[in-house]
């Protein structure tokens, strides 16, 4: 069988990581499948008619190694004088690396099937593009202090690694420096790294928290925040002494389909579960004070929430777009409910309002089409605008005393609504508050309230509004 040969030595390639690439044992270059099937093709070819396939550009190593003494005594590593490693030639299990290495060079451990342990020496400061990738055997790795940057693929597809125990001096871990690390469930950083966004892509396994946890598994966590969330496991355990989880912190991502959030947790931040479309399942600890604007806006398959006693407001839009939503608990010490924090919320059946409530926002439940009541609490004074515009299965609705106003739009296209009564002390009915609502019986309203344009249009009682007497039930 023809061998095929690098384009840059002469060297052998052979085939390394499973089969995903190939190494040229010579100088360390490696090709992309594709690009084997092509060289492949063309070694199939009369040899005056072959054509240069070039390697992969981003895989090429740093330069071609420096051939320079041994310093193991065993001929293994070849390292230059400025200390990097620039070849490991060895095949046993167990390796550990010599002292006086301060960089471990591009692709120098590249496609090695046999290493199953790994030992760095203290001096190590950077592990370069593509170190140790494809060290399919490798399960246990020794990182120094002093270590400080990973590059993009140092660790792609170790398939056997399960933990990474980072030094507190490491402050970047490039793109894609643990890609396809199946196995890896475990990881632990210093405070002050930066991950970069796709630095563990492809690692899915759930996290397993370590001793003396700063950063776990696809964590990026500062000062007790969590900022952002880099993995895209279908269950996620926030790490316990996390405070806050900041703004866009898990958006968008679409594999999450259950958080587990530590009792330590405070505040949620703008937008930070949004359009995590996957979400099924979210607990809100009791020592949850805030919740940010957006926080849930488009989880789509989120199923309940049951809000903890101790938050007095609801943001803008905080479960917008919640079309899963069936069952929502909202607790005693609630004030405030801001604007469109339930809209669209298509399977919510029932809402029930604390007695602390005191104000609900514009369209705050504008289109929950399967809401059936409502049963406003003594002391909201307004129904906001377009607050339950569109809610086509509501028939019921009470309203307390202290309602002075029902604002534009309030009621609108409530269609299976039948009896509205409206309370003595109210001044103002607004522009189409209730128009489009087909099934309205009866209405009860005072006679000094002020009816706005179209209040009732598209009703039994159309336009002829002045006539309370005959069309509306007075006080």
């Amino acid at each position: 069988m023809s061998e095929l040969k690098c384009d840059v030595c002469g060297g052998t390639i052979q085939m390394q990581a499973g089969g995903y690439r190939g190494v040229c044992l010579t100088c360390r270059v490696v090709y992309s499948l594709p690009r084997l099937r092509e060289l492949w093709a063309e070694l199939q070819k009369p040899e005056d008619q072959r054509r240069h396939i070039a390697p992969d550009p981003d895989r090429l190593p740093e330069q071609a190694p420096e051939r320079v003494a041994d310093r193991s005594g065993k001929g293994e590593f070849e390292i230059k004088k400025d200390g990097t490693l620039v070849h490991y030639r060895g095949n046993g299990p167990k390796v550990v690396i010599p002292e006086g290495v301060t960089r471990i060079g591009a692709w120098s451990f590249a496609g090695n099937l046999n290493i199953t342990s790994l030992t760095l020496p203290v001096g190590v400061k950077v592990i370069s593009k593509g170190a140790f990738s494809g060290l399919i055997s490798l399960e246990e790795l020794h990182l120094p202090e002093g270590l400080e940057v990973i590059e993009t693929w140092a660790f792609s597809s170790c398939e056997n690694l399960t933990e990474v125990k980072l030094p507190a001096s490491v402050t970047r871990v490039e793109d894609r420096a643990f890609e396809n690390c199946p196995r890896l469930t475990g990881l632990t950083t210093g405070a002050g790294i930066r991950l970069e966004e796709n630095a563990f892509e492809a690692a899915l396994p759930r996290p397993i928290l370590l001793e003396e946890l700063v950063s776990s598994e696809f964590f990026e966590i500062t000062d007790g925040c969590l900022v952002r969330y880099l993995g895209n496991s279908p269950l996620v355990e926030v790490p316990r002494g996390v405070t806050e989880i900041a703004e866009h912190a898990f958006r968008g991502k679409d594999g999450v389909t259950r958080v587990e959030l530590p009792e330590s947790l405070t505040a949620i931040g703008p937008g930070a579960f949004r359009d995590c479309t996957a979400l099924r399942r979210i607990n809100l600890p009791a020592g949850l004070t805030q919740l940010g604007e957006e926080a849930f806006m488009g989880c789509t398959a989120l199923e309940e929430a049951h809000l903890p006693v101790g938050l007095t407001h609801l943001p803008k839009a905080v479960f917008s777009g919640c079309v899963g939503l069936g069952r929502v608990t909202l607790p005693e010490g609630l004030e405030t409910i801001g604007p469109w924090a339930f809209l669209g919320c298509a399977g919510l059946t029932a809402l029930a309002l604390p007695q602390s409530l005191r104000q609900l926002g514009k369209a705050a439940c504008y289109g929950c089409v399967s809401l059936t009541e409502a049963a406003i609490p003594q002391g909201v004074t307004a129904i906001a605008e377009g607050c339950f515009s569109d809610c086509i299965s509501l028939r019921r609705v009470e309203l307390p005393g202290s309602i002075a106003e029902v604002e534009a739009w309030a009621f609108s296209g409530c269609t299976a609504l039948q009896q509205v009564e409206l309370p003595a002390g109210l001044t103002a009915v607004g522009e189409k508050a209730f128009v489009y609502c087909a099934a309205l019986e009866a209405v009860t309203l005072p006679p000094e309230a002020k009816v706005g344009p179209q209040a009732f249009a598209g009703t039994p009682f159309g336009e002829k509004t002045a006539c309370k007497g005959l069309l509306f039930t007075e006080w």
